[in-house]
């Protein structure tokens, strides 16, 4: 259709709910005027003024009111409508002249709406038609206000009633249509009454029937009408300014990264309406699109930016980046299933049901049946769900009977999901990117439906999942972050040192990673914090003396995964047995687990067993790389041998952080080998001041170091170690030497600990401020000094150092720790501080030629370092894609990601 120099905008009752209002849309409509060099002409499409509230629910209530003789009621409601309109007009600062004719044309009005009224609360009764009257008396107001603001203001409008041009058909099925041909040559007429210089004002919402009689456009009726003037007027563009920037890849209420979308199809933009976006209606659309005039979605409040375009299907949007535009819901539906081996083969069962359907009346909304035609799945509203199951049981009340049919029932609340976007019909593993992402955040699909355009891909699930799932699924197409709940259990070393790595990387995990983590949750062994809001990791320490409640850990685990985020972590920082045991019921509903808890994998063999066999029940993610090799990724490394096929043997090594920075000291390798075997010049310090340094440098257990000194750690290591090895251990079966025997004396301490910073373990020995030994300890340790200063002196004597090695040997099924003396010139020996060393033996890779990983543990810092590599797994496993460190370089702002 060719364009002429015509331009529609549309202002919905936001735009002129008062005066302040008006002048806005006042200033646009100039603004545009004045962009557009003045050539062309301009009709503005009013809608009735809005607020709380709007005045078409106003206008109606005064029939209701009426229908119901309340007398008093609808004349205190037509007062407050009027109330309204001249507070406006007198705010506006009109003229005499003008603000009388406005003001006694609505007077007349009032008369009019009286005389209706009073004949409605005579009789008790109401129809459709005196609605249809009445609710369509605001624009015709409203319009007449924004003509004289406009003519006030140096411009020339007209004023038109839009019942002199619109004209339908109006017939039960499809509501109104539009007589195009009739309204071509109405619209003549007035344009030739009102000359070729001016512009103007029209009402939406209204039209009139083929009869003359007053009617309405229904729904949306204002969008309609500016869809309808444009074709009518062949106009280059209709802009629809209301409170909204555009059309938006998903509800923001439910999604708040959800961004507005510079630009959709026609096609698009209709299927997002369907399912449920708000801003426009798809019937809004149909007279532009068969015109092929683009709809401009514009926001009131917020002029100067671009809104959405909408337009013709074109490769434009094919070859989008992002195959999906956008998501959208419906809400309250029900799913009625029908099930049976009769209805295989039978013809005319889908035709009876439906059929059923639309003689109760009952839009069916999405249809889902498997090609076995054992069963058919329609998603209806949920407010015909008890009528639609009555209604179908007894259609088929015979099959029922006989059983061909064996089940009619009906599923209910659910909401639909819908992904939406041209380019998905170009691009392959759409729906597989769709479904993954709802299984990764364990959301259960009830019913699926896609066109053969795959324009759309919908799926229907239970309606307590419906926020969690649009989440989901909007961040799976990169339209938004991924969002991640997260909890933090125990605040000792190891968790405040995670809380302060996360804190430094949020940033960096949002830009490279497109990840949102929220610590929402964090607990002590006496304390916690739970926040709908992300805890300030600014402050994390106030907020949990300010804030803190009493420990419940079964609390705080419902709290992690709410219904609006779409997946949820704990990270387990203690060494507790009693939190070690909550994995199962973690993993089971739903939540991912990052541990460095030894003792959860580390646990008596039935429990190690059902912790993995939740594992594989479940497609949670569970990562306890931390619990063996603290900042050293001693599993991932065993882990990747064996997924390259290759068979490990032997791995053993030094995996205590504490006896490795002792025994480095007071028996170096390193320095004795760098000089042939001849002591280091300087005096090695005793074994008791090497315990001392290492505990100063935060590497002993501050609530329980005696339980170190025995190497309970080291024990807990080598049995998880010798199960990744495939054997099968208990506790039992190790040959563990503890490093230090202190007798009794000593006190065999707690083997519950807990990393919280806070209380005590029973009778066990605690550290003092600062890391120091208490002098009880201290001199237990000195009593061993001259132990191990011969043992370290006969390790010299036959060229070796002193270790603590564990070892475990899937052959054999020999798993032991204990001190030995290590030849100088084997790698075990070249150690220096706190550092792990570990040799896997293999299939490949002999003892002739081990590979040997090794480095410094690097204390609680690079544990909580490497705890932040497991839960960048667990987000890698949920969807989030590295994408390198250009986006690092490149210093994307939160708010450019949408678009990055």
């Amino acid at each position: 259709m060719a364009q002429s120099g015509w331009a529609v905008n549309k202002f919905g009752g936001t735009s002129v709910a008062n005066a302040d209002a008006m002048r806005r849309a006042r200033d646009i409509i100039v603004a545009e005027m004045n962009g557009r060099d003045n050539s062309g002409r301009m009709a503005v499409v009013v809608s009735a003024m809005g607020g709380k509230p709007k005045v078409t629910d106003m206008l109606l209530s005064t029939v209701t009111l009426a229908a119901a003789g309340d007398h008093e009621g609808y004349a205190r409601v037509l007062q407050e409508i009027r109330d309204k309109h001249t507070q406006a007009i007198a705010d506006l600062n009109l003229s005499w002249g003008q603000a009388s004719n406005i003001v006694a044309c609505l007077d007349q009005d009032m008369s009019d709406l009286r005389d209706l009224l009073r004949a409605v609360s005579l009789m008790q009764h109401e129809n459709e038609r005196l609605r249809e009257l009445v609710s369509g008396y605001g624009e015709t107001w409203s319009s007449q206000v924004l003509c004289a603001l406009l003519n006030a203001s140096g411009q020339e409008f007209a004023y038109l009633n839009a019942r002199r041009v619109v004209t339908v058909d109006e017939t039960p099925e499809t509501g109104p249509e539009i007589v195009w041909d009739v309204c071509q040559q109405k619209l003549a007429a007035v344009l030739q009454e009102v000359g070729d210089d001016k512009n103007l004002v029209i009402t939406g919402f209204i039209a009139a029937t083929v009869d003359g009689v007053a009617t309405t456009l229904k729904r949306d009726g204002s969008d309609y009408s500016a869809s309808i003037f444009g074709k009518l007027l062949r106009a280059s563009a209709v802009n629809i300014w209301t409170d909204v920037d555009g059309v938006m890849s998903a509800d923001p209420r439910r999604v708040p990264e959800a961004k507005v979308l510079s630009d959709v199809s026609f096609n698009e933009a209709m299927e997002l309406a369907y399912f449920g976006a708000k801003v426009i209606h798809p019937k809004t659309m149909l007279p532009a699109v068969e015109a092929g005039i683009p709809i401009f979605i514009r926001n009131t409040f917020n002029p100067t930016f671009p809104g959405t375009r909408i337009f013709r299907s074109s490769t434009a949007t094919q070859d989008r980046l992002r195959c999906v535009c956008g998501f959208a819901t419906v809400d309250d539906i029900a799913l009625l299933n029908i099930e049976g081996s009769g209805m295989i083969g039978v013809p005319g069962v889908a035709q009876r049901l439906f059929g059923s359907l639309h003689r109760m009346g009952i839009s069916v909304i999405l249809i889902s049946q498997a090609s076995s035609e054992h069963s058919i799945s329609v998603a209806i509203d949920a407010k015909h769900a008890a009528a639609a199951l009555a209604g179908v049981k007894d259609t088929f009340y015979k099959e029922l009977l006989s059983r061909h049919i064996t089940s009619v029932d009906c599923h209910a609340p659910c909401c639909i999901v819908a992904a939406v976007g041209d380019g998905m019909s170009k691009t392959t593993g759409v729906a597989g990117r769709f479904f993954s992402a709802l299984g990764a955040a364990g959301i259960n699909i009830l019913a699926i439906a896609q066109g053969c355009s795959e324009r759309n891909i919908s799926c229907v699930v239970n309606a307590i999942d419906s926020a969690r799932a649009l989440r989901t699924v909007h961040a799976a197409f990169l339209l938004s972050h991924l969002t991640i709940s997260a909890a933090v259990v125990g605040l000792g070393k190891v968790g405040a040192c995670f809380l302060d790595v996360v804190h430094q990387q949020l940033d960096a995990l949002r830009v490279r990673y497109n990840c949102d983590l929220r610590i929402r949750a964090i607990a002590d062994a006496r304390r916690m914090v739970l926040s709908d809001a992300p805890i300030d990791l600014s402050r994390w320490r106030e907020t949990l003396d300010q804030q803190g409640v009493p420990v419940d850990l079964a609390a705080l685990a419902a709290h992690v995964r709410p219904c609006h985020v779409p997946h949820s972590v704990i990270i387990d920082c203690t060494p507790s047995r009693a939190v070690a045991a909550r994995h199962i019921a973690w993993l089971a509903a739903g939540t991912h687990v990052v541990s460095n808890n030894s003792r959860a994998m580390g646990a008596g063999l039935a429990a190690y067993h059902a912790l993995l066999d939740q594992r594989r029940r479940t497609s949670n993610s569970y990562q306890y790389e931390t619990t063996i090799g603290g900042g050293l990724p001693v599993l991932l490394t065993l882990q990747s041998l064996q997924s390259t096929g290759d068979a490990p043997h032997r791995v053993d090594g030094v995996i205590g952080a504490f006896l490795s920075r002792v025994l480095n000291a007071i028996s170096p390798g390193h320095a004795a080998a760098e000089e042939g075997g001849a002591a280091a010049a300087a005096p090695l310090p005793l074994f008791s001041e090497a315990c001392a340094m290492a505990a100063a440098e935060g590497l002993l257990d501050t609530r329980d170091p005696m339980q170190q000194l025995a190497c309970a750690d080291v024990s807990r290591r080598l049995l998880i170690l010798g199960r990744e090895l495939g054997m099968e251990l208990e506790a039992s079966d190790l040959a563990v030497e503890p490093a230090v025997t202190l007798g009794d004396d000593g006190g065999a301490g707690s083997e519950d600990g807990d990393d919280s910073g806070g209380g005590g373990s029973g009778g066990a020995m605690q550290l003092l401020e600062g890391n120091a030994l208490p002098p009880a300890l201290l001199a237990l340790l000195r009593a061993r000094d001259a132990d191990f200063a011969a043992a370290a002196a006969r390790a010299h004597a036959h060229g070796a150092v002193l270790r603590y090695v564990a070892s475990a040997d899937a052959r054999t099924g020999e798993a032991k720790a204990g001190l030995v003396e290590v030849p100088l010139k084997d790698p075990l020996a070249r150690l220096e501080g706190a550092s792990y060393c570990v040799r896997y033996t293999t299939e490949r890779m002999t003892e002739a030629a081990p590979l040997i990983l090794r480095g410094p543990v690097g204390g609680p810092r690079a544990i909580a370092a490497a705890l932040f590599a497991d839960l960048i797994r667990v987000a890698r496993d949920l969807g989030a894609r590295d994408r390198g460190h250009r986006h690092l370089m490149k210093r994307v702002s939160y708010g450019e990601l949408g678009s990055a």
